[in-house]
């Protein structure tokens, strides 16, 4: 007779109320009770999430990865298709594992699935059933993550174009405890340079409650105070810093709020960040010729307006919280990236994500819409997020935590959701 609890008696979601640092602080005894057990933090758009059948995440140049189980299962039922459609229907991978053995092979001279009918529909669920598709097919844009006994998360993939929305509309953060025991998931790989799961939680905690914050007024003018919490962490080095430490952090900084770290951004840093935006959007032709018109003095600096401001703060913090959640991983495509040099990157897809956006409306010849902010979401992921190669080519996994603290408070500058006039007299 197994000794070990029933998950179902463990597995009882549950909101997470707010302030999230109290809450997760106040979870934090049973987890050290209990080393088996993790908390299992869940954004509430995950379970959210309905397929549209756009078809889009069928038609994007990325590998639809199979196992190798799916493979030898699978492979000659549709390769003997009566139909002939589906010949050769996998292309085993230049380096096979065991979950990604092989993808899924395209249209001709196309990026679109062979399995993708023309009214959007998969050939595979509509013949075979939803227990047919491969795990990649089943579970997109979910992600799982599980760190074992450490940390885990669920959220959303920002390439699908349901996410945004999603994302924005769900905000809160469902809560379980789940032991490590009664799963056979391999853990996923921990970030190199990560504090301990004590301190993921209430480094979380104290993060998430900065966003919500009511005042400064702006998300990222909020995320600005998190640079002398970062600054703080690294002077005592997250090895030897101890959970007990963080509560006096934390009702420091929140009985200083509004006026802590309120200084405005340098224009030195703002000018800075435009050209390193120059750089990160050379993927993207458009927008990196625009951006430098503006550079050059050729097109006007753009403004928004209150309403615009709104929209695009929203957006911002929606994106930040669900990201938040990833940082204690290694980064499915960017590769190992240190905890200090993850939230570097973080303010790297905020300046591109503003950019982005703000382009759209420029082609548009209109107001900043919601829609654009979305596209500009997607783009991210589509272009922005799968750049394996940024890695080396910016020398990001090089940077001391020094360094990308300094990168971050450059990156950050640059927030066209604050009431100023931006003027960087180019």
């Amino acid at each position: 007779m197994s000794l070990l609890p029933q998950e179902s008696l463990l597995n009882q979601p549950e909101k997470l109320p707010r302030p999230y640092f109290e809450s997760l602080n106040a979870k934090l005894p049973r987890l050290q009770a209990e080393p088996h057990l993790v908390l299992e933090l869940e954004l509430e758009s995950y379970s959210q999430f309905q397929c549209t059948l756009c078809g889009d995440c069928c038609r994007l140049p990325w590998g639809i990865h199979v196992s190798k189980s799916y493979y030898d299962q699978w492979y000659a039922v549709f390769d003997q298709h009566p139909s002939g459609r589906f010949r050769a229907p996998f292309e085993v991978n230049q380096e096979p594992k065991e979950q990604a053995y092989a993808s899924i092979r395209r249209q001709p001279g196309t990026a679109t699935c062979v399995f993708l009918e023309s009214d959007n529909s998969c050939f595979i669920h509509k013949n075979y059933g939803e227990a047919a598709l491969s795990l990649t097919c089943v579970k997109y844009p979910r992600m799982e993550r599980d760190f074992g006994p450490e940390y885990a998360s669920r959220s959303l993939l920002h390439s699908c174009t349901a996410a945004p929305e999603l994302l924005e509309s769900w905000p809160d953060l469902i809560v379980c405890f789940k032991d490590s025991r009664l799963t056979d998931n391999l853990p996923l790989a921990l970030g190199p340079g990560q504090p301990n799961r004590w301190l993921t939680y209430l480094w979380l905690g104290l993060a998430l409650d900065l966003l919500d914050a009511p005042q400064p007024d702006t998300v990222l003018a909020r995320w600005r105070l998190m640079l002398p919490v970062i600054d703080w962490m690294d002077a005592i080095g997250l090895q030897t810093l101890r959970p007990e430490q963080m509560p006096g952090l934390y009702y420091d900084l929140m009985a200083r709020l509004p006026f802590a770290g309120l200084q405005p951004s340098a224009e030195t840093n703002q000018r800075q960040a435009l050209d390193w935006s120059l750089s990160f959007l050379s993927a993207h032709p458009g927008a990196h010729t625009w951006l430098n018109e503006i550079r050059n003095g050729h097109e006007a600096w753009p403004e928004l307006d209150a309403e615009e401001r709104v929209l695009l703060d929203r957006q911002l913090g929606a994106y930040l919280r669900s990201r938040l959640l990833s940082v204690p991983y290694t980064d499915m495509f960017l590769g190992e990236l240190s905890f200090w040099q993850q939230l570097m990157v973080l303010g790297i897809q905020t300046m591109v994500l503003q950019w982005l956006a703000l382009y759209y409306r420029r082609q548009s010849g209109g107001e900043l819409t919601r829609e654009q902010l979305h596209r500009a979401v997607n783009a991210i992921a589509y272009r922005f997020e799968q750049r394996s190669k940024m890695v080396t080519e910016f020398r990001l996994n090089s940077l001391s935590p020094e360094q990308a603290y300094q990168a971050l408070g450059v990156l950050l500058s640059l927030n066209f959701a604050e009431a100023q006039l931006w003027s960087l007299g180019l």
